[in-house]
């Protein structure tokens, strides 16, 4: 087995060495303390749905006051604390570890395990990366036991050995490192959910509420009352009609069929701007293509030919208020199904102006963007946080 991992910085070449997991602090479990919980409680209770797949912290409203059952649960910074039970049997949960941000604040359940870390020797913020990193919390998944409900045995997994740098340089490097990309991680998440919000919330005042004729909130210039259509009196509707047996893993086209799965197809259909709704397993799903070329099975519809309103703005109006419309009609059989008058029949509210439809248009086609921007950064950066970690860990 390999002492040096794949990536390193420079200046180290020191082997690293092997240490068990007790060997880097006092380890002390966590007890029962439903009894003792209270709303008013001064101090944040740590339990298993506190870890999340992310490693993060999440505060579930449960607090304890200081009593003599809570006061030597009371964790101070820099403590980990790893989960030993999983409520599903994926293991995304077990063994993660939760690093401790401040004294005096939180106090931890049982199933959790405290270990106070020897900082002679190791840093906190360096065994935390460490332990979370997938390939090396993989020996504790394997160590689980159970179905509904998974768990480990710290006794058992206290002995396993972990290849490290003992160096606290090195280890210092790393953890800054794996602090930075955390912190780009976060800041593209944060306004990732920040422009997610701004668009709900902009979906719900520049479109008018039922029964209401202009919306709460308007581009200037714009007075008159909007008018109320029916979709069928505004497109054209249609269903594909591919089968399974057109699709092709070197097809050129994208083939979407009811449980839409984007496999490929080399039979070309549709090449105009186009309206999507698929039914089946994905009830109501809507998507918009502009020039898009792309096969469509059956019990997949298309709206095409768009007369007197712009397509962009019927496909947000209508993706906005379509699924809650379906959930409603729907036909319970063995599948929920989208039927094509839920579709004709659907009541279309837009502007009379054609340039407040494409003000609207313009608007969220902007804000999608900078959804899609933010959402393909995160990925990259959580791509590469989990790759650095499977090459800056043994």
């Amino acid at each position: 087995m390999s002492r040096v991992p794949r990536i390193r910085f420079k200046g180290f070449e020191e082997d690293w060495e092997q240490r068990k997991l007790r060997d880097f602090g006092k380890a002390t479990g966590g007890i029962s303390i439903e009894s003792e919980f209270d709303e008013y409680g001064k101090y944040k209770v740590i339990s298993i749905g506190s870890y999340s797949e992310e490693s993060k912290y999440t505060d579930q409203g449960i607090r304890v006051y200081k009593t003599k059952k809570t006061e030597s649960r009371i964790l101070n910074k820099n403590d980990l604390v790893m989960i030993l039970n999983d409520k599903t049997s994926s293991g995304n949960i077990i063994g993660r570890v939760l690093l401790i941000d401040k004294d005096n604040t939180y106090v931890y359940n049982q199933r959790t395990e405290r270990i106070e870390i020897n900082k002679s020797k190791f840093l906190p913020e360096y065994l935390y990366q460490l332990l979370n990193s997938d390939n090396i919390r993989i020996k504790i998944i394997y160590a689980s036991q159970g179905n509904t409900q998974i768990y480990v045995n710290w006794t058992v997994i206290r002995e396993f050995t972990y290849i490290i740098t003992t160096d606290i340089e090195e280890q210092g490097k790393i953890a800054r490192f794996f602090i930075t990309l955390d912190h780009l991680i976060t800041l593209h998440q944060r306004k990732l959910e920040k422009l997610k919000i701004i668009k709900k919330s902009m979906l719900e005042n520049l479109f008018p509420k039922n029964g209401v004729k202009t919306p709460k909130i308007r581009f200037l210039g714009f007075t008159k009352d909007w008018e109320q259509r029916k979709a069928k009196e505004l497109c054209n509707i249609g269903t594909g009609k591919s089968n399974t047996q057109d699709q092709a893993e070197d097809g050129m086209y994208t083939f979407y069929i009811r449980s839409d799965v984007p496999v490929k197809s080399n039979k070309y259909i549709y090449d105009c701007e186009a309206v999507i709704t698929i039914g089946d397993g994905n009830i109501g799903r809507v998507f918009h293509y502009v020039n898009g070329k792309f096969d469509l099975h059956q019990r997949c519809y298309r709206m095409t030919d768009f007369q007197n309103v712009l397509g962009k703005y019927f496909y947000y109006f209508f993706s906005t208020r379509f699924y809650d419309r379906a959930m409603k009609m729907t036909a319970k059989a063995t599948v929920d199904s989208v039927r094509i008058e839920m579709i004709s029949e659907m009541d279309i509210l837009m502007p009379t102006e054609i340039d407040e439809q494409k003000n609207i248009a313009d608007f969220f086609t902007q804000l999608d963007h900078l959804i899609t921007l933010h959402q393909s950064k995160l990925e990259k950066l959580q791509k590469i946080k989990k790759s650095m970690l499977e090459s800056m860990f043994v």
